[in-house]
């Protein structure tokens, strides 16, 4: 049986884990907002780049280049996952990989290559595979 200098020990550790948790907690959501915050600016010039493309492909002899080629149905897919390297993300890798394997069930019949690519360490580690079959 623990002793009461054992307990009092164990609830100091614990709130000291706390407060070093909330700590990263705080880091995290400040990186987040300033991400956002980032992507929120860089808004307006996605959207002109998407109008300034589209300008330029309505213009263009579509038949100079495969990539304008209208296709019946793809053969192949690829898929490329971006998962986190770490952090405090509570079960934003689990979502992400459940919603993955939901969409390749779903697709399976329908193509007849699926390629994985993974982009972050949780994502390379969890999968263990490139394409999927």
């Amino acid at each position: 049986m623990a002793t009461l200098r054992d307990i009092r020990r164990r609830i100091r550790s614990v709130k000291k884990t706390s407060q070093i948790t909330k700590a990263m907690q705080m880091v995290a959501a400040a990186r987040l907002r300033k991400m956002q915050e980032f992507l929120s600016n860089a808004q307006p010039y996605a959207d002109k780049m998407e109008s300034v493309v589209s300008a330029l492909s309505s213009r263009i002899d579509q038949s100079l280049h495969p990539l304008f080629d209208q296709r019946d149905e793809p053969k192949r897919l690829v898929l490329v996952v971006i998962s986190t390297d770490r952090g405090l993300c509570g079960g934003l890798n689990t979502n992400l990989f459940r919603s993955v394997e939901v969409f390749l069930r779903e697709h399976r019949e329908r193509y007849q290559e699926i390629s994985l690519y993974m982009i972050g360490q949780k994502g390379r580690t969890t999968s263990g595979v490139d394409t999927f079959q």
